[in-house]
């Protein structure tokens, strides 16, 4: 097996991995409890509240500023994590049959 074929089988898992977490999360946004718990709750609802909270004396007194920033950039790391999911395993357009769509 040359480098090539077992590069082109490796980017073919990746693929097919990222594929299946794409509709994995599909079926999850369609989820109502997905959706309250961890799209409205934790994702929105949560960071708002956090940020409200840095600008309190008692997470200033306590020094929690740090804590909250770290929360802050949990939640952002997990909802930059779905996006790329969202963007990578989607379904790949083909181009040449819009090519041929267009000729007609």
């Amino acid at each position: 097996m040359t480098n090539q074929t077992k590069e082109i089988e490796l980017e073919t898992i990746s693929r097919q991995t990222m594929t299946a977490k794409y509709e994995s999360l599909q079926r999850l946004k369609e989820n109502k409890d997905f959706q309250r718990v961890i799209l409205e709750g934790y994702l929105k609802e949560s960071a708002v509240d956090k940020v409200s909270l840095l600008a309190t004396d008692y997470v200033r007194r306590n020094n929690l500023r740090a804590t909250m920033f770290e929360e802050l950039m949990a939640i952002s790391s997990f909802e930059e994590y779905l996006h790329m999911i969202d963007q990578l395993g989607a379904p790949v357009e083909d181009e040449e049959d819009e090519d041929i769509l267009d000729e007609e």
